[in-house]
């Protein structure tokens, strides 16, 4: 994770602006987990970030954090939602819907692409 630190950070513009949403899912007066909504031209949506706390997995919040993501998209015009997915999450994503429409190199790690998938809205 500290490799991809630069990448994963929001700044204050980004949190401030309306072109972004961001949901935080706080349980046992702790953070598990947030999902960061990218709102782009033309009804275009990308889910930018979606993570859970390690101790909260397997309690339904990455799916939960992925439905508000999926009906904030609709609610702004969306019919569909982009995202690139860790590889090891692909799975989740597929199970919720997503497809893959192809490969992007990390822009933290050196070697390593991330699956491009698009979930239908």
């Amino acid at each position: 994770m500290a490799n991809c630190k630069a990448e994963l950070t929001y700044s204050k513009s980004q949190i401030q602006s309306s072109n972004y949403c961001f949901m935080v899912a706080v349980q046992d007066h702790r953070i598990a987990g947030f999902c960061a909504l990218h709102f782009l031209r033309h009804a275009k949506v990308e889910l930018e970030a979606l993570f859970v706390d390690p101790d909260f997995i397997g309690q339904g919040l990455g799916k939960f954090l992925l439905n508000f993501a999926k009906a904030t998209a609709k609610e702004h015009g969306a019919i569909s939602m982009r995202l690139h997915s860790d590889p090891y999450a692909e799975d989740f994503y597929s199970a919720n819907g997503a497809e893959k429409v192809g490969e992007i190199k990390s822009g933290s790690i050196p070697g390593r692409f991330l699956p491009v998938l698009e979930i239908s809205l």
